[in-house]
């Protein structure tokens, strides 16, 4: 069967450029015409399509495409994308949607604890505790001596991506706090995709913290971490000594989002997140059923430049504001190959903190040194916790 598109339009809507006008004209390949398209597109017939061979939309969104990080496209990899691409077709091509309370229960989900069995390499024990009728988990490791590290996780991951850097931080005298925000890891899931806003996030962290009245803390803040966590930090700076900033924003007039930004608001939700393969197991142990995705699915969802009032564009830009006056120490830490948060950005960031350092780690990516990737939903597996943990001692010890 002759496949009727050009390659140009081709990789136009692999999965990234949906809702432009050539979507309502142009046929979208099926999952099942991989090998044909692989074949078009693959100039040196090794049936893999490197950076150079890939065009349009495919060679912009090349890291996410590839998703074991391996430099090159292979079939699974392109059947892959063009699955999430049919499912956007029988979507009508428009925005992606998310459930709403007429698609769902208002009731909450609880992932079994046999799916984090298998997990090796966490071994701190798991606490519990109550905000608002919903199980929040956290980790609590340390003494407490020098203070209290605060630890707040991004899209999708959960407590597990401080496992390395934990013990580290606990052994420098700190008390180490990791929460699984709710949603996410251990926590409660809450079916209604309403609940998931910025507020309900930021008001669930405050109560965390309030609840084991956490002090002296030093908070460190990654992608979703970062609106959550600097909001509550600004509002309550009393209870904080300290920013450690890794990839993540505020928004604010003026923010400009990068298109691997604008891209991941649309792909994540296509996104199986039971079982997307290019996440680790242990990044897919929560996501057990579809009644425990609504949290990984609503963060992308309400970037403030899609949905500024889920997002609350109007309380981040605030505590960006906020940050111009920051009389504490504040350090930023950017992995210099992220596309969605650039270094470039991270520098920016750093500038509009008064006396902030930053910290470029050459060759990681969106959670440097914790989970090496180029960005949200993409992990290689690597992981140098304990550089990290080293990493920001050293720089609280030149305060």
């Amino acid at each position: 069967m002759k496949i009727q598109f050009a390659s140009v339009t081709l990789v136009t809507l692999l999965a990234f450029s949906l809702t432009s006008a050539a979507f309502a004209q142009q046929p979208t390949p099926s999952p099942e015409q991989a090998p044909q398209v692989l074949s078009m597109l693959d100039k040196n017939g090794d049936k893999k399509l490197s950076p150079d061979e890939a065009q349009g939309g495919l060679k912009d969104n090349f890291a996410l495409v590839d998703s074991n990080g391996d430099g090159e496209i292979d079939l699974d990899e392109l059947r892959g994308v063009l699955k999430m691409a049919a499912q956007r077709v029988s979507g009508g091509g428009q925005r992606a949607k998310v459930s709403t309370t007429h698609d769902v229960r208002p009731r909450v989900h609880r992932t079994p604890e046999s799916r984090f069995a298998n997990i090796e390499d966490f071994p701190f024990d798991t606490h519990y505790i109550d905000i608002d009728g919903l199980r929040m988990a956290y980790v609590d490791e340390g003494t407490g001596k020098a203070g209290t590290f605060l630890l707040l996780h991004g899209e999708p991951v959960w407590s597990y991506m401080y496992r390395g850097a934990i013990p580290g931080l606990a052994a420098a005298g700190y008390r180490v706090i990791a929460p699984d925000n709710i949603g996410f890891g251990r926590s409660d899931k809450v079916i209604d995709i309403d609940w998931y806003t910025l507020d309900n996030h930021v008001q669930s962290l405050k109560r965390l913290v309030t609840k084991l009245d956490l002090r002296n803390i030093t908070i460190v803040v990654n992608d979703w971490g970062g609106p959550n966590g600097l909001v509550m930090a600004t509002e309550m700076p009393n209870r904080f000594d300290r920013l450690i900033i890794l990839n993540t924003w505020l928004h604010f007039a003026g923010y400009r989002y990068t298109q691997a930004l604008r891209d991941w608001n649309q792909l994540s939700q296509s996104i199986d997140f039971t079982g997307f393969p290019a996440f680790p197991s242990a990044v897919r142990a929560p996501f057990d059923s579809p009644d425990a995705v609504a949290g990984a699915l609503r963060w992308p969802w309400m970037l403030p430049f899609a949905e500024p009032e889920a997002g609350n564009a109007v309380r981040q830009e605030a505590a960006w504001n906020n940050l111009a006056s920051w009389d504490k120490p504040a350090h930023v830490i950017f992995g210099d190959s992220d596309r969605v948060f650039t270094e470039d950005w991270g520098r920016q960031f750093a500038a509009h903190i008064p006396g902030a350092t930053f910290t470029c780690v050459e060759g990681e990516g969106h959670r440097p040194l914790l989970f090496t990737g180029p960005a949200a939903g993409q992990f290689t597996g690597e992981h140098h916790g304990d550089e990290f943990a080293e990493l920001v001692l050293r720089l609280i010890s030149t305060e």
